[in-house]
């Protein structure tokens, strides 16, 4: 690949929808360069989407500034205490759902005084997602999904709830239908549909980033948070515009991936919340993922939207 070309497609599909013709001019390159380049953009977790039409394929990246965002409190000159609970990937309606895990780590979170919670995708394990996923599902109607997950949430409604969207659930997207989250938000009022696949939340001054995650499971479990870290940085991004103000990234929480961990990479406090599905389809065994179930509680003082001091705990499901 021609040097420099990488980042001169990244600047181009940041920007704007292009066919692969389009690169081929735009970035004067043969159509064995661009099918290359296309290919380590997704393997680099780029958040690489294609949107076909009558003219063909048209390629950009989904990056961070299309997130949505909201800011639930600004930064204040006094020092705030917050817990917050952080969820991911329950992936209800599957045979493998740990519906009284979620319930015990829920129970556990209110014991600690949280009252709000961030979930990072994949709320339904969806429909057609993988080859034989029909035989790992107990519910195969979206509907009846939504309120598998919908029966524990409810239970809980003085905890609100902020949702992104995961691969499993935007399979129903693509099959036609409407998004389960929405169908969750529009059930459950403590659920709130961020609509979106990552989103960006300003608590007391300090930008929590929710992401669901691409891509299989790496070896190291920090792998896919500093390649998605980087590429922000590449991208100028590390910062995020909210509502006309620029808000360093402090808390990114990542789904998808299954995996307990807790770092720092990039000035960034990285977690990986788990899942709530059990490790016990051929596709969870296949893909890697492991069955460590739970959830962090985050225990923060916050001052001018600093984080003055964080302490994390893993609540384990207790199944």
């Amino acid at each position: 690949m021609k040097p420099g070309l990488l980042k001169k497609a990244i600047t181009l599909l940041n920007r704007e929808k292009l066919t692969a013709d389009d690169l081929e001019k735009r970035l004067n390159s043969t159509g064995e360069e661009i099918e290359q380049l296309l290919d380590v953009l997704q393997k680099n977790n780029y958040d690489l989407l294609m949107e076909a039409n009558r003219d063909g394929a048209r390629y950009y990246i989904r990056n961070t500034s299309n997130a949505s965002s909201l800011v639930l409190s600004p930064k204040s000159n006094q020092q705030t205490h917050q817990k917050i609970l952080l969820i991911t990937d329950t992936h209800a309606g599957c045979k493998h759902f740990d519906k009284k895990g979620l319930e015990n780590v829920l129970k556990e979170a209110k014991k600690e005084g949280v009252e709000t919670a961030y979930f990072a995708g994949d709320a339904v394990d969806g429909r057609n997602v993988y080859r034989g996923q029909i035989e790992e599902l107990k519910y195969i109607d979206e509907s009846d999904q939504v309120d598998d997950l919908g029966d524990v949430f409810s239970s809980f409604p003085k905890l609100k709830i902020y949702c992104v969207r995961g691969n499993h659930d935007s399979s129903w997207d693509m099959l036609g239908a409407p998004s389960p989250l929405a169908m969750l938000a529009e059930r459950v009022p403590n659920v709130v549909d961020m609509q979106s696949v990552k989103a960006n939340i300003v608590l007391d001054g300090i930008l929590i980033q929710l992401v669901h995650g691409a891509g299989g499971v790496a070896y190291a479990a920090s792998y896919p948070a500093q390649k998605y870290l980087r590429n922000l940085a590449e991208q100028g991004t590390m910062e995020q515009n909210v509502n006309g103000v620029n808000y360093p990234l402090k808390i990114l929480h990542l789904g998808h991936y299954h995996r307990q961990a807790n770092f720092a990479v990039y000035g960034t406090h990285v977690f990986h919340a788990g899942s709530f599905q059990k490790a016990e389809s051929e596709y969870s065994i296949r893909r890697g993922f492991v069955s460590i179930r739970g959830g962090y509680v985050l225990d923060m003082d916050i001052k001018r939207g600093k984080i003055l001091r964080l302490l994390s705990q893993w609540i384990d499901s207790g199944t």
